[in-house]
């Protein structure tokens, strides 16, 4: 089954039974940055107000691996999580200046060429089983940005498919959530 986030709409039909409806035109970020916010907001404060109708967010995976506790409330008011691994940074040097993706569960030894099969598999798969870990709903593959306008990343993306949809069993296995109740391992 595919699922396709980049085409949301706020008129998403409810008809429509393929992947899941994102119902949202707007998925806001929920990081280090601005947790504390979100928190305030995801719950009512009295009896007078009503919680936050946040249906879908994407979480900076590198925080909630070591502050996961909002991940939790997120899922008790109905927010379903994408989970950001940052892929495409381990690319360059810098990202190697920045503790927290230095120290994330799936960041590599050293710069990541788009070429390196070896690496950027490693790094495909290690993203996935992160992503996994945290129960995401909907998973992000790591993807490359062009170093130069004419650099061609095809090959780099099409090992991207590849391996994640290689007959290897890349993650654990993780239980499909269903819309109207029961829930199936896959």
């Amino acid at each position: 089954m595919q699922h396709n986030v980049a085409r949301t709409s706020y008129y998403t039909s409810s008809a429509n039974p393929s992947g899941p409806r994102l119902r949202h035109g707007f998925l806001p970020r929920i990081g280090e940055e601005n947790y504390k916010a979100v928190d305030r907001c995801v719950g009512p404060t009295d009896l007078f107000s009503s919680s936050l109708d946040l249906p879908w967010a994407i979480v900076d995976g590198a925080w909630a691996e070591e502050k996961p506790e909002l991940l939790g409330t997120l899922r008790a008011h109905g927010t379903k999580l994408l989970i950001d691994t940052h892929g495409w940074r381990y690319r360059y040097d810098a990202a190697f200046d920045v503790a927290k993706l230095q120290s994330a569960s799936w960041a590599p030894a050293s710069p990541v060429s788009p070429v390196a099969k070896a690496t950027g598999t490693a790094l495909i798969k290690a993203s996935l089983r992160a992503q996994s870990d945290l129960e995401a709903e909907v998973y992000f593959l790591p993807r490359w940005l062009p170093a130069t306008p004419d650099e061609d990343l095809r090959p780099a993306y099409e090992q991207i498919v590849a391996t994640a949809s290689g007959p290897a069993r890349i993650y654990p296995p993780v239980t499909l959530r269903r819309p109207f109740g029961g829930s199936r391992a896959r």
